[in-house]
């Protein structure tokens, strides 16, 4: 539970500095899942167990290289975080939940004109409340 309320404040954390700035910082990220890997890793965690978690952040930064940063390397950092604290299928589930959240989002403010199809939006956001139902629902 300590490494699901460790993602839990990273991801807080880092939405709301992503909602305010518009970036993540990875260096907050790291001060959080480098300890805790640390930590599961002496706790008798599996190395393969700790490294499949950090997949869905590195298909992330993958395709924030191949959009040209359109999605942004921070949420690809930010999901490397996520995926070192609770593992790969928290993980996948926290992203599939983040991606509906932000699509529903962006659909009712297209419709309500206050959001064009060019424009973007902060994905930390939706990953904190996408962690926050995950985890405790």
């Amino acid at each position: 539970m300590i490494f699901k309320t460790l993602a839990l404040i990273m991801t807080a954390l880092e939405g709301i500095r992503d909602l305010r700035t518009g970036g993540i910082s990875p260096a907050a990220v790291a001060c959080f899942a480098v300890p805790g890997a640390c930590f599961k890793g002496m706790t008798g965690e599996p190395l393969f167990t700790l490294l499949s978690g950090m997949i869905p952040g590195m298909i992330l930064m993958g395709t924030a290289f191949v959009t040209r940063d359109k999605l942004g390397y921070g949420d690809g950092i930010l999901y490397l975080g996520i995926g070192l604290l609770v593992g790969l299928y928290l993980t996948l589930v926290i992203l599939f939940v983040s991606l509906l959240l932000a699509g529903t989002t962006g659909m009712i403010l297209m419709a309500f004109g206050k959001l064009r199809f060019k424009d973007s939006l902060p994905f930390g956001p939706f990953t904190a409340v996408a962690c926050l139902g995950v985890i405790f629902i």
